[in-house]
């Protein structure tokens, strides 16, 4: 099966990039941290503390799909499913995610990014999709713009 194969692939890509996230956050908040001014209260914090979570997933992502190279291995096969399937799609989403937030509201983007995305990788739950929807859409916008203060689109 090469899905597993294309998921560890993808977990080594996902920590490479997150060890380096999690380098330059930790730049940023070494920078900001002084005598008066706690670790935790920096602008480099979260990106840190997300970019450690994505190392911790990449590594559980690796870890639940070690068995995948057990008999033989195509990596070429490997590396087209991973570009193809998943990376296609999510990079096409992405991309008209990011062409769509200036044009329409934080919520209504980022809700109609949720649902296709989860629609294209998961079509069996329309209702459980357009909940976790809406559930995930509204906590996002509550995070970030009422904790954190962060003016969104």
């Amino acid at each position: 099966m090469q899905a597993n194969k294309a998921d560890i692939v993808f977990g080594f890509v996902l920590i490479a990039a997150a060890s380096v996230l999690f380098w330059e956050s930790l730049k940023i908040a070494a920078r900001f941290a002084g005598r008066f001014t706690p670790f935790y209260y920096t602008p480099g914090f979260v990106p840190l503390l997300i970019s450690a979570t994505l190392i911790v997933l990449g590594v559980v992502l690796i870890v639940l799909k070690r068995g995948a190279f057990r008999g033989s291995w195509r990596p070429r096969a490997t590396i087209r499913e991973l570009l193809a399937a998943r990376g296609l799609w999510a990079t096409v989403l992405i991309g008209s995610y990011v062409l769509l937030l200036p044009r329409l509201h934080f919520v209504a983007a980022t809700a109609a990014f949720l649902f296709v995305m989860t629609m294209v990788f998961n079509p069996r739950h329309v209702l459980v999709s357009a909940l976790v929807t809406v559930i995930a859409t509204f906590g996002i916008y509550f995070v970030f713009a009422r904790i954190f203060i962060i003016s969104l689109p």
